[in-house]
């Protein structure tokens, strides 16, 4: 990417966010013109700038007409605040290598249940359904699961939900309030069970499946190690360990988005940084028959699978 083209989204993205037209391409298809009266824009500006973002996949097109992509419209539904604060950061954080946020599970659990795990659950729900299906191809039918550090629920929720069975939640109680929210919506409350409290020190019941999504980036190499070896203690021979987390899976734009990420993490959170592929792998390797690696969407997110010896 050329310093004019990064210059043009930088600024171009505030433009849309400033003039409303950020708005009206995450709310639905529209030509750029619709899109142009909607925000009260200049016509011919607006198709132009609207190309350059196409031209970049963050925006859609179906005919002669346009909307934001998913990562646009991410950007857009009440996360550009959070991600400008995190971004603007930098700086400080160059200098003296401070994150915003320091380890305070309680303080972060409660932030956490009001600000990001319904974003979070739309953000990954297609990430989850190839998961699913992932597993029911591996003949994974009616299992107890347990979703560690679950967050919304989305990954186990939808397990369930696929191939049947019931769900062990775990998560801090301010958390499992919206866990307990979207099982209810999905309509299915009386299928799961709620484990509260730190996942380092609650009692894991013996499951089928494990899940421990988007949870051991949040810890450096050893508390993160020791952590999946006590999700995995929990599964029966047989079964299935799955860890979702950012992976390259051997992919330079995966590996790219995966270093961005990486200071993502490190500017929010002490001590967080996303483990190299190789690494999740060879944590598993001693515990597991069989590990494989799969993708689950076009940025980063992947998945590896483990079977229980």
């Amino acid at each position: 990417m050329t310093p004019m083209e990064i210059n043009a989204l930088y600024h171009g993205l505030k433009a849309l966010a400033d003039t409303g037209l950020l708005v009206s391409l995450v709310e639905g298809w529209g030509t750029s013109e619709e899109h142009a009266s909607r925000a009260g824009t200049q016509p011919a500006a607006t198709a132009l700038l609207l190309q350059v973002f196409e031209g970049s996949g963050l925006l859609e097109r179906r005919g002669d007409q346009v909307r934001a992509s998913d990562a646009l419209s991410y950007h857009e539904k009440g996360v550009s605040s959070r991600q400008e604060r995190v971004w603007t950061h930098v700086g400080p954080w160059l200098r003296t290598g401070a994150p915003l946020v320091r380890p305070n599970h309680d303080a972060i659990g409660k932030s956490y249940a009001t600000d990001v795990v319904e974003m979070l659950a739309r953000m990954f729900a297609p990430a989850a359904h190839r998961l699913t299906q992932a597993l029911a191809s591996l003949g994974v039918v009616n299992p107890t699961v347990l979703d560690a550090g679950c967050g919304s629920g989305v990954f186990g929720l939808s397990v369930i939900e696929a191939c049947g069975g019931t769900l062990v939640a775990q998560d801090l109680p301010p958390v499992l309030a919206r866990t307990k929210e979207r099982a209810e919506a999905l309509g299915l409350a009386q299928r799961v069970q709620y484990l509260p409290g730190d996942f380092m020190e609650v009692e894991l019941p013996t499951v089928d499946v494990a899940i421990l999504a988007n949870v051991l980036h949040l810890a450096p190499a050893e508390p993160a190690r020791r952590l999946l070896e006590r999700v995995v203690s929990a599964v029966a021979p047989g079964g299935h360990v799955v860890v979702v987390d950012a992976l390259s899976n051997g992919d330079a734009d995966r590996a790219r988005a995966k270093d961005v990420y990486a200071v993502h993490l490190a500017l929010r959170l002490d001590g967080a940084h996303p483990h190299a592929d190789d690494t999740l792998r060879d944590w598993l390797r001693p515990h597991c028959t069989s590990v494989v690696a799969m993708t689950l969407d076009e940025a980063m997110l992947g998945a590896i699978v483990g079977v229980r010896r």
